[in-house]
């Protein structure tokens, strides 16, 4: 993420719209909610093609936004690595990913998330060592570091210097028949924090941008893959009031950047069956793309998250969470990016800008 705080690419940034890029691919040498529909279904009353179209014309001119500091802590992951166990939303870790000895034991922002890595494959009821990333081999080429399981079926790799990463899945790998329903699906993310010596009440943000750029490497399909393969980034909204009822209360805040089984990912609101007991309210990917991401193509959109986060309070209050809770009590917090992938989809995508930025109500910018 060498880049500074972008020029927004278009008018529709004043609308929380977005835009995608063609440009050349960069060279990259705790919980998470479960958004995936049985058997890998789409959502009932949706264009599986996806036959909207999108806005045809953009203005060459946008107009510029301030640079200002970075909400997520460590953007540029340059800390090291918290690893996760392989069972499914199993809390706690069981090692750590460090570029070098002096970060061992140290303090880390980011985790990388295995769940359900091997899950088809354990013997005895024990997940396998060889799709657990702690025993993964360590290689370094030009700045950037990778790691891959003895599997063959994940890969991670990140340069601490641009903050440009990789996350990819060999599904073949995990999968060796198409998933039976309700059984585990494979949960490759990476969580990560905010600022919290920062403001983060989003009732008092007039703005909330996250900008992201990325390029899908690879999408390979087996004969017998179904559900879905998709990419997502989810924040937690949560009530932070000691003095509430409501107090600790979550909801997953979620963004689609891809996801195989649709041109534009649609809207997504109920509670989370998987995992989690938090209510999701996903906001469909047409509202911040203008395309499908394809193979090779960098994509890039800045969306307004603030607009969106006092409707995805009501909507959650509308369905029974957060009956003591008011606006003014929720604030944003870390969450996860990286792939849900429920079927033998061989998958990579790279992330060369991953940023969140607030303006204030009066009139500040991060600080």
């Amino acid at each position: 993420m060498k880049k500074l705080f972008a020029i927004l690419c278009s008018m529709l940034f004043l609308f929380g719209a977005a835009a995608c890029g063609t440009q050349t691919p960069p060279d990259v040498g705790g919980e998470q909610p479960g958004t995936e529909q049985p058997g890998g279904e789409k959502d009932p009353g949706k264009d599986p093609d996806g036959d909207k179209q999108p806005p045809e014309e953009t203005p060459e001119d946008p107009p510029a936004i301030a640079e200002t500091p970075q909400l997520i802590r460590d953007n540029k992951m340059t800390q090291g690595f918290n690893l996760s166990k392989q069972h499914d939303g199993e809390p706690g870790y069981i090692g750590e990913l460090v570029f070098d000895d002096s970060q061992k034991g140290k303090l880390h922002y980011w985790d990388l998330c295995q769940w359900n890595s091997g899950y088809y494959h354990k013997v005895d009821g024990k997940f396998p060592d060889d799709y657990n990333m702690l025993y993964a081999e360590k290689t370094v080429e030009n700045g950037t570091y990778t790691w891959q399981d003895r599997a063959g079926s994940k890969t991670f790799s990140v340069n601490p210097e641009s903050g440009v990463f990789y996350l990819g899945i060999n599904g073949s790998k995990e999968y060796y028949e198409r998933r039976p329903l309700n059984e585990g699906f494979m949960t490759y993310v990476i969580n990560f924090t905010l600022d919290d010596e920062k403001e983060l009440h989003v009732s008092k943000m007039k703005t909330l941008f996250c900008e992201f750029e990325y390029t899908l490497e690879k999408f390979e399909r087996a004969d017998y893959a179904d559900d879905q393969a998709q990419f997502v980034i989810y924040f937690i909204l949560r009530n932070r009031n000691k003095d509430s009822k409501d107090y600790m209360q979550y909801l997953w805040f979620g963004l689609y950047p891809y996801d195989n089984r649709f041109t534009f990912a649609p809207d997504h609101q109920a509670f989370d069956t998987n995992t989690t007991s938090g209510f999701i309210y996903g906001i469909g990917a047409e509202k911040y793309l203008l395309a499908k991401p394809e193979v090779g193509v960098q994509t890039y959109f800045m969306f307004d998250l603030a607009p969106y986060a006092r409707d995805a309070l009501a909507v959650a209050q509308s369905h029974g969470a957060f009956k003591n809770t008011s606006f003014e009590e929720i604030e944003i917090e870390g969450g996860n990016i990286g792939w849900e992938v429920g079927g033998a989809y061989d998958v990579g995508m790279t992330v060369s800008m991953f940023n969140l930025f607030a303006e204030y109500n009066d009139g500040t910018a991060t600080a």
